[in-house]
């Protein structure tokens, strides 16, 4: 009896076991196919999928669906796929089902991908920034550009040539250094100079790892053509030209800083900040306030002798104007100090008289208000200098707020 109980329990078994396999398999979703590798490509208000379905040559259609209702299908034809779908600006887990010619789904799987549009666009303020014009004795304008800015495709200039009403076009490719205007139009000024005017637009794609080919993943073709998004017009004539994004980094307001153990001060990025700056936690930090140069002395934090937090670009000649926003300190005895300085470093507060290109020392006034101006003049060949602030403060306790902002022009872009 215990025999034939156990083989009919054994026949149940199997029967569920059998039962079970069928079910799976009719169920499961096949990926009998390898995908190689595949990415999502941004575009603007689109994006491009780019498969490369290694071992699925029988694969013929895909459909591709995202969000709540999102919906595409499209051809296959060989292996590599690169097809474009236009979708809202976003991120999105696509879902890419693949068949082959007997309508049997041989791939199933997700990619992640975003889409870029006029939110993006929104913060394209700067186009590629002139360096140096120059106005030749036949009238012609030369242009010597900035280094190209990350993530820029190129850039647009646009001028009135001399007779003529319409405007004349020229591309700038990333590897050019310098532009030629022929013979614009020229207007003579209140004080009798020649003035000469023309706007710059650059183009920019969002994913700059994708337009490095050494980055760039193997399945983005090497013929990919990325969607351009254009920054906002920015017009020039022979005047001053605002140059601090091509010669300082994080120059704010709101400037980027590390924040240290106890949160409300750090150290600032991109600028370089001595150890006797660092006045906080055994001169491990300190500098950067929440969002400007600044720094607390007493209170448990140490006194500083000559601290100093500065950048040091090369400049070429010219004619320069460095303003701030100064926040203001708790009390004069504090000696903080703006400075241009020679080389890749800042003087010692005391030798700023002797060392320094020129200087201020920033002190609370009302009549002055929060911006403060040095003018300085580099003659010769292109020049290394420091920027920035010298502080010595050891009288006791105070707050120190101070710096919002940097900004550098050359007021003499334009060489006669």
């Amino acid at each position: 009896m215990k025999n034939i109980k156990f083989v009919v329990l054994s026949l149940l078994s199997l029967a569920l076991i059998f039962s079970c396999t069928d079910d799976e398999e009719k169920n499961h979703i096949p990926n009998t196919g390898a995908l190689e590798m595949g990415i999502v490509v941004p575009g603007n208000e689109s994006v491009t999928l780019c498969l490369d379905l290694k071992d699925n040559a029988n694969v013929t259609r895909a459909e591709v669906s995202w969000g709540d209702d999102g919906s595409a299908s499209f051809d296959i034809a060989g292996n590599q796929v690169q097809q474009k779908i236009a979708v809202p600006e976003g991120s999105y887990i696509f879902r890419v089902l693949a068949y082959d010619a007997n309508g049997k789904e041989v791939i199933n799987f997700p990619m992640a991908g975003k889409s870029y549009g006029a939110n993006y666009i929104g913060t394209l303020k700067n186009s590629r920034v002139p360096i140096k014009f120059r106005l030749s004795p036949e009238k012609d304008v030369n242009i010597t550009w900035a280094d190209n800015p990350a993530g820029c495709l190129r850039s647009v200039v646009s001028y009135i040539k001399a007779g003529e009403t319409e405007p004349t076009v020229i591309n700038v490719t990333t590897d050019e250094t310098t532009s030629f205007l022929e013979k614009p139009a020229l207007e003579i000024d209140e004080e009798g100079k020649e003035v000469f005017r023309f706007e710059v637009m650059s183009y920019y794609y969002p994913e700059t790892k994708l337009l490095n080919t050494s980055q760039r993943p193997v399945s983005v073709p090497a013929d990919i053509v990325f969607d351009e998004f254009p920054s906002t017009i920015t017009k020039y004539d022979n005047g001053p030209v605002d140059v601090t994004s091509v010669y300082i980094k994080n120059p704010g307001p709101n400037m980027v800083g590390t924040p240290g153990a106890d949160s409300r001060f750090g150290n600032l990025t991109d600028w370089q900040t001595n150890t006797a700056a660092k006045n906080r936690d055994g001169n491990t930090y300190g500098g950067w306030k929440q969002g400007l140069i600044g720094w607390e002395v007493g209170w448990g934090a140490d006194p500083i002798t000559n601290g100093k937090i500065w950048q040091s670009p090369t400049l070429p000649e010219g004619t320069y104007e460095l303003s701030i926003s100064f926040g203001g300190i708790m009390t004069d005895w504090v000696d903080l100090n703006l400075v241009v300085a020679p080389g890749s470093e800042l003087p010692n507060v005391e030798n700023l008289s002797t060392q320094a290109i020129t200087y201020m020392r920033l002190v609370n006034d009302p009549v002055l208000g929060s911006d403060r101006k040095l003018t300085f003049k580099l003659t010769g060949e292109d020049q290394k200098v420091s920027i920035g602030v010298a502080i010595t403060a050891t009288g006791g306790d105070a707050w120190i707020d101070a710096i919002k902002w940097f900004k550098l022009v050359d007021l003499k872009i334009y060489d006669e």
